[in-house]
C-alpha cells in the first residue's frame, strides 16, 4: 500500500516519495531534446538519491511506457511519449499501483460496541469520505499532464 495512504488507526498524510521524486525528474527531460538520454548515476546524483533506487524506479516507468531505455556507451532514460500525453495519474499508478490508498479496517466490528455483521452492510462514513475523495484526487491528477507540469516550472 502506498505510504501515502490511511489505514487502520495509523494517519499518514503526504504525498508518496517515489511521486515527490519522479516528478522532479520529469522536470529534467523538460528542456532537452527528447532523444537526450539520462543515465541513472546522473539523475540520481542530481536528485542526490541513491542510484539502486532509483534505477527500481526508472525501470517500473520504462515498464509502463513512460521513459524508454536506451543501452549502450551513451544509454539511460529518456520519455518515451511527449509530455503532453503523460498524466500525473500515468506516473503515480506506475509507482504506487492502481490499490485504492484508503482500506477500511473496520475497527467498528471490534471492541465493546460492536453488534452483528449483519448490521455493517455498507462501508462507514469514514470509509465512504475517503473513497470519494481518492477518486476526485485521481480524476484531477488525469487531467494534468508532465507538460502541464513542465509550462509551471
Amino acid at each position: 500500500m502506498p505510504p501515502s495512504c490511511v489505514s487502520g488507526r495509523r494517519e499518514i498524510i503526504s504525498f508518496p516519495q517515489p511521486f515527490q521524486l519522479e516528478t522532479p525528474i520529469f522536470r529534467v527531460y523538460g528542456p532537452i531534446s527528447p532523444k537526450t538520454t539520462l543515465s541513472v548515476t546522473k539523475l540520481a546524483e542530481f536528485h542526490d538519491v541513491p542510484a539502486p533506487y532509483l534505477a527500481k524506479r526508472l525501470q517500473q516507468l520504462s515498464k509502463a511506457g513512460i521513459l524508454e531505455a536506451v543501452s549502450g556507451p551513451r544509454g539511460g532514460y529518456r520519455l518515451a511519449q511527449i509530455p503532453e500525453k503523460i498524466s500525473l495519474l500515468d506516473i503515480v499508478e506506475t509507482i504506487d499501483g492502481r490499490d485504492p490508498c484508503f482500506r477500511c479496517e473496520e475497527i467498528r466490528q471490534r471492541g465493546p460496541l460492536r453488534v452483528a455483521l449483519s448490521a455493517y452492510k455498507k462501508p462507514c462514513g469514514i470509509a465512504r469520505a475517503m473513497l470519494q475523495a481518492e477518486k476526485v484526487w485521481r480524476e484531477e491528477l488525469a487531467k494534468v499532464s508532465l507538460a502541464d507540469i513542465l509550462a509551471g516550472m
